[in-house]
Formats: structure tokens, sequence, C-alpha cells
């Protein structure tokens, strides 16, 4: 059976498929194909995708299991806790899970760290499923194995890498974003192309009226295209562990306005900022040519991702740049590019260049 579209990512522990449909009934033939038949399910979501899709889902397998069951976690950062792993191992338990059960993450990112933490840990080890529903976790959590959860105030800070069986995107899912996820999953996948892709931005350039209608054939070239980046970089880097640094491109400004806006500049705000603020960088000195700053400005502009701050000077965003807790780890490396799809990490940018390009993210 062939998938609308399908890819692998091979790793040292496990080579597992990436399917691309624009439903959930390809599911009941997968599970035969992976001999997942007659088997507890434990699906792990939250009420917002639940109310969406939990209807659709749970008809899709019911062909393949007479025992489903489903947990609902919050949908904020602080459900993704040890607290929360407890209950659902609670519910698991209570249910009578056995070592032949598949946990199924049916959600976002949180959802998807939850529910591969369960897996990974749980009776040491179950079958895990991730059903991603939001282009990041489709396009970054479905790729990394990394399954982790916050304590004690400190993110991710408790984790294991845990490989899914495969995974099972529903481009469906992506409609019923909020915009604000669509144009953060959207600066994420056009990040990834700027770093290690020309012909992947080009993509995007030439259907970029095809993207914003979310017509279902370029959102699934677009996710596939993104999940194929990524899973050739997380490939390569088995070798040469420093190769997944290109997709930090913006992480050092990103971290700059979250920090001295006390986190009340978004995530996604700050990566799209702080990406804008790279190619301003990697604009000086001729590192990209003017006609290639231009057209990645103009997919900024076309689809109104987030390029400039109001409020705040070139010089204190710089100095909470420096406090970034990674900046030593990475020896004030910034990763810049030498051309649209070549990124490359440097520690040689000079404060003035840094102060410029942070004026010209800032009005």
């Amino acid at each position: 059976m062939d998938g609308y579209e399908k890819l692998y990512v091979c790793t040292k522990e496990k080579e597992y498929p990436i399917y691309i449909y624009d439903t959930f009934s390809a599911l009941t033939s997968l599970f035969y194909n992976f001999e997942l038949t007659n088997k507890k399910v434990f699906v792990v979501t939250d009420s917002n995708v639940s109310k969406l899709y939990a209807e659709e889902f749970f008809k899709s397998i019911s062909e393949v299991t007479s025992e489903a069951y489903s947990f609902e976690i919050g949908e904020n950062e602080e459900y993704k806790s040890l607290d929360e792993v407890l209950k659902v191992y609670a519910f698991c338990v209570e249910n009578k899970i056995d070592k032949t059960s598949i946990i199924i993450a049916l959600g976002g990112g949180i959802v998807c760290d939850v529910a591969g933490y369960v897996a990974a840990t749980l009776m040491r080890g179950l079958t895990f499923i991730q059903v991603p529903t939001t282009i990041s976790s489709q396009v970054e959590s479905s790729i990394s194995g990394k399954v982790v959860v916050n304590y004690a105030g400190q993110k991710n800070i408790i984790g294991t890498h845990y490989y899914p069986k495969f995974v099972y995107i529903n481009i469906a899912t992506v409609t019923t974003l909020p915009r604000s996820s669509l144009i953060g999953g959207l600066l994420r996948m056009l990040r990834a192309g700027l770093a290690w892709n020309e012909k992947y931005v080009n993509f995007i350039i030439q259907n970029q009226e095809r993207i914003k209608c979310l017509d279902p054939e370029a959102v699934s070239g677009l996710l596939y295209g993104a999940c194929s980046i990524r899973a050739e970089i997380f490939t390569k880097a088995e070798r040469e562990p420093r190769i997944k640094d290109v997709l930090r491109f913006g992480n050092r400004f990103a971290y700059g306005f979250e920090s001295v806006s006390n986190y009340a500049i978004s995530h996604d705000s700050a990566l799209a900022i702080g990406c804008y603020a790279s190619l301003c960088l990697s604009s000086m000195s001729g590192r990209i040519s003017k006609e290639e700053f231009a057209l990645v400005a103009s997919v900024y502009k076309f689809f109104n991702i987030q390029s400039f701050v109001t409020g705040y000077s070139a010089e204190e965003v710089y100095e909470h740049m420096l406090l970034d807790k990674k900046a030593s780890e990475y020896s004030n490396t910034f990763i810049l590019l030498h051309k649209i799809g070549d990124a490359y990490a440097t520690s040689t940018a000079r404060k003035e260049e840094i102060i410029e390009a942070l004026k010209m993210v800032i009005q």
C-alpha cells in the first residue's frame, strides 16, 4: 500500500516511515501491515484535538482493535510534566495495559512528548505511534526521536530518545490550526529550506498562492519537503553531529528577543524576527546577495510573517543575547547563510555587525 506521500527516517537505532495522507482512513491498512491488530490501544490527546478529530480517528481504527482508550491532557506547556505522565501511567494500569499494547500520540508537541515518554518508560518500552496534528510536531517532533518533559521549572530537563513504529500525518489537521500556528509552522519549514535546501525554498515561492489557500497537494509537498530535510540532516548528524547546528538558524537572535521582553514576545514571533535578523547579518559583507535577501523578504511579506519589533533598543537585545545559556556551548556561534540553502556556523561576527542587524529589525 502506497501512501499519499512516504519517506523514511534512518538512524543507527531504527528506521521508520512517515506517511502523509489527507484523511485518517489509511490507518486501518497500516495496522494490518505492521501486524498491530487485536491489541489494546491507548490514545493520548488533548481536549481541542479530541473535539475535532476523535470520532474520525477512533472510527479509522475500530476495525483493528476492540479495546481503544483515550486520555486527554491539557494543551499548555505546564502539562508537559512528570505529574501528567504519572496520570497517564495510572490510567493505563487501571485499564490493564500489557506489553503488547500500543501508545498513540494524537496531537501537537506537548502530547507527542508526554505520550512518547510514557511509551518509552512504561513496561520498559511499548509500541509507539505518532499522529502529530500541528506543523511543528509534524516536521520537527516526528524526526528527532526526543521525548522530553519539564521539571522544577526547567524545560525539557527529563527525557530520552524513543522512536515510533511509524508517523502518520493527516494534512487535513493543518486546515483547523489557528493562523498564528500556521504562520509559525510555515516559518519553521522556510527556515529548514534556507539552511539546507534551495529547491525547497523555490517550491515555497512558486506555490505561495496554493500554500496560502491550503491546497492539499501543496500542503502535502510542503510537509514532505520539510520532513525530508530534517530526516536527511539527522541521518548525516550521526556521523557529523555538528551538522544539526544549521537548524539553529535564527535562534541566537530569537533568544535575545524573548529574554528582553520577559517572554512577552512569543517563541514563534521571536524566531521569525530572529531568522530575519540572521538574514540581515548574512547579507553584510556579501554573505548572501541582495537578490536573495529580497527574495526571502518577499516571502515574509506575502505570508505576513513578522520581521520587526518595536519598543526595544538594539543594545539591550544584544546584552540579553549574551545571557543565552547555550551561548557558551556554541562559543558565541551564529548560524548564517553563504547563500539560500547553504548555512554555516561562525563565531567571527563582530558586535558592530550584530548591532546593525538588530537595528534592521527594530523600529
